[in-house]
């Protein structure tokens, strides 16, 4: 535990950002999964991807969100296939070409921006599209005379569509759309009384009453301070059985650089909820970050929230299906056989059982969710009953499992 890192400047700055998407939510609604992307993306200082039809108030969202972090420069820009460098990162100024030098003018550019919203990404043209790639990954870029780095905290991007990367023409797009690390399918307004409640803040001009803030410097601070959070050792073991389950299950792999690079959005996630390490329900967040394809993202969810909600669960209900089939096996013929056979049988499952009963002890050692501890402990109490079941079919004495296993040293 790192108990440093929640100083009162953190929780502070942490409940700041909590305030914003609160007030947002005053005036923008059923955009909660978005806000929580926005907070993700500032705080792990990634890059993020909302794909949805035009009118959904996507960059709306975002834009009153980042009006709200104070000093932070944004810039915004709806793309087309007019769309060129100059236009982006700043136009070449005119008294320094005069004097042999070819310098940019980047005032209110993407070149200065600390936070950036690119609407209909992928309608830019491909020149620009591989400079942008880039800057997603936090690159230099050259400049005319220039080598600049924006000092982009997080890149959202915002479009009705992806690529078909299936299409050769469009396969060349995947690397940028590998570098838009959190991703949300976004939708209209669905429920009549949000539409009223959202309506009527409309005309009451909510969005024009700005009362929470953040400040820049606040919001980088906590950026440096999610990768001081902890991340114990189970965490990784839990995001790699993840993706081989997605492998298994979708029959893709997940790339080196998604399973290297997934622990600080989890880290941004616990240090929003005030804690210091990382826990398995931080792992339910990465449900934005690992499916590529919209009709992956409901089974990679169910994927996730099944290791993440109940990390060992797999583990204890095959330790439950195993017993019950041990026990089972050894009573099925048991009228059939001779007394040295039935000592043989009952030992046999005995031991297979002593056995599922350790593997189950070490468990409870891993276990980190309280839905695995109960899980465990009843069990626990399961093997029990099927080992006082396996006593009175052979009509032997009944004992703990405990005292079985001291009695054969176990």
């Amino acid at each position: 535990m790192n108990n440093t890192i929640l100083t009162k400047e953190v929780l502070g700055a942490i409940d700041k950002l909590h305030s914003i998407s609160d007030e947002l939510k005053e005036f923008i609604v059923e955009k909660e999964e978005m806000l929580h992307i926005i907070k993700l993306a500032l705080v792990s200082q990634k890059n993020a991807f909302f794909l949805g039809a035009t009118g959904q108030s996507k960059s709306f969202t975002i834009r009153e969100f980042t009006k709200r972090i104070t000093k932070a420069k944004y810039y915004e820009k709806l793309m087309d296939k007019q769309s060129d460098k100059t236009e982006i990162f700043g136009k070449i100024s005119i008294p320094e070409l005069q004097k042999g030098r070819e310098i940019y003018v980047k005032k209110n550019k993407l070149s200065e921006a600390h936070i950036a919203t690119l609407d209909e990404f992928w309608k830019s043209g491909d020149t620009l599209l591989n400079t942008l790639l880039k800057v997603l990954n936090r690159e230099e870029i050259t400049l005319g005379e220039e080598v600049i780095k924006p000092p982009l905290i997080s890149v959202f991007t915002a479009s009705n569509e992806i690529p078909n990367f299936k299409k050769k023409e469009e396969e060349i797009l995947y690397p940028l759309y590998n570098r838009l690390h959190l991703k949300l399918v976004t939708k209209y307004i669905e429920k009549k009384d949000n539409f009223k409640f959202a309506a009527r803040a409309k005309r009451a001009r909510k969005a024009n009453q700005i009362k929470a803030t953040i400040s820049l410097d606040e919001l980088i601070m906590l950026g440096e301070k999610a990768w001081e959070v902890e991340v114990p050792d189970h965490i990784d073991d839990l995001l790699w059985d993840i993706c081989t389950a997605i492998k298994t299950e979708l029959n893709r792999d997940v790339s080196d650089r998604k399973k290297i690079e997934y622990s600080i959005i989890c880290q941004a996630n616990a240090l929003l909820n005030k804690r210091d390490t990382v826990i398995p329900e931080d792992l339910i967040v990465l449900k934005y970050y690992l499916w590529e394809l919209p009709e992956e993202y409901q089974k990679i969810e169910e994927i996730i929230t099944r290791y993440a909600e109940n990390p060992l669960k797999d583990e204890i209900m095959n330790i439950k299906e195993t017993a019950l089939e041990i026990i089972d096996d050894s009573i099925s013929n048991i009228e059939e056989l001779n007394i040295r056979q039935k000592h043989k049988a009952f030992n046999k499952a005995e031991n297979e059982l002593f056995t599922l009963h350790n593997t189950l002890i070490e468990l409870k050692e891993k276990a980190n969710s309280i839905k695995d501890e109960k899980l465990i402990e009843e069990t626990e109490n399961q093997l029990q009953e099927l080992y006082d079941k396996l006593n009175k079919e052979f009509k032997f004495t009944p004992m703990s499992i405990e005292e079985g296993k001291a009695r054969k040293g176990f």
